[in-house]
Parts: C-alpha cells; structure tokens; sequence
C-alpha cells in the first residue's frame, strides 16, 4: 500500500487535467501539503504543492492546467498567512486570472488562525501583507490581517 496518495510530475509534462475535478488547492508547504493530501485522498480535488514561490516552469503548467477547467472550478490557495505567503498568493493569483479564475484563499482567515499560534507583526510587515492580498484581489482579507496585527506558520494551520 503506498502511504502518499499522490504523485510528482514533471512542470512541463502536464498539459491539462483530463478527469472530473470539483477543487483545485495550490499549497505552499510540504508538510501542509503531505497532510492535506491524506486528508483528502478520496476527494476529487486537485492539490498542487508550490514548493514556496512558484518557478516560471510552474506558473506555465497551472496555466495550461487551468485552461482545461471548467470556468465554475473553484480555484484556492492555502499558504503562510504571512509577507511571503501573501506574495506567493498574488504570483498565483496573477496566473489564475488569466486563465479567467478568482483565486481564494484556504485556511487563510484570521478566523482560521487560533490565537496561541499568532506571532505580533510589525507595521511594515502588515503593509507589505495588505499589498500583497489586495494583488491576489483579496483587499478585505488584507484589511483584516492588517487589524489582525499578527503572522502564522502554514504548518500551525494544519487540519485534522
């Protein structure tokens, strides 16, 4: 029995998806994306592991994945709720829109972050945060991380 319900392809060898998909979840962290992958393993959903910020490769494979979609596919991104995640939200994003998809984000809420696992962020940080939700068009979740005044690891958001 193979403990990882998933496999590794190569960027450049995926041209579309030919199966039914109800979810595509992109996810920033390997540990996230091992437990999600258990998680989910008899869903239909496609994840998609990132490994931090997207390669061009990369960015090209989910484009050309996300042209074989149908248009009503929800399309979300589970990442660090924190500078660096915000701006890897909005490369994917960009990616996203193009294709004529609204990225979401997944597990990203402040209400989605249990108030032991907040670290205190400083002004410039919730700034920096704010830009980069608003370039994912997430300004209201931008606003709300900039009042939420903290950051969370990915791997402390990891459900069960």
């Amino acid at each position: 029995m193979i403990d990882a319900p998933y496999m590794g392809l190569p960027a450049a060898t995926i041209h579309g998806v030919a199966s039914s998909v109800i979810e595509v979840i992109t996810i920033e962290n390997k540990t996230t994306f091992h437990s999600e992958a258990k998680r989910r393993q008899d869903d239909a959903v496609l994840l998609i592991y990132t490994a931090g910020m997207p390669s061009p490769a990369w960015r090209a494979m989910y484009g050309r994945l996300l042209a074989s979609l149908p248009p009503t596919t929800p399309i979300n991104h589970w990442g660090d709720v924190d500078e660096g995640g915000f701006r890897i939200a909005s490369t994917i994003a960009a990616v996203a829109r193009a294709a004529g998809f609204a990225l979401q984000p997944y597990c990203m809420t402040p209400e989605d972050v249990p108030l032991e696992m907040r670290v205190k962020a400083s002004a410039r940080t919730l700034e920096r945060i704010h830009h980069f939700a608003c370039a994912a068009g997430w300004s209201e979740l931008g606003q709300a991380m900039r009042q939420g005044e903290f950051v969370a690891e990915q791997e402390a958001l990891e459900r069960e």
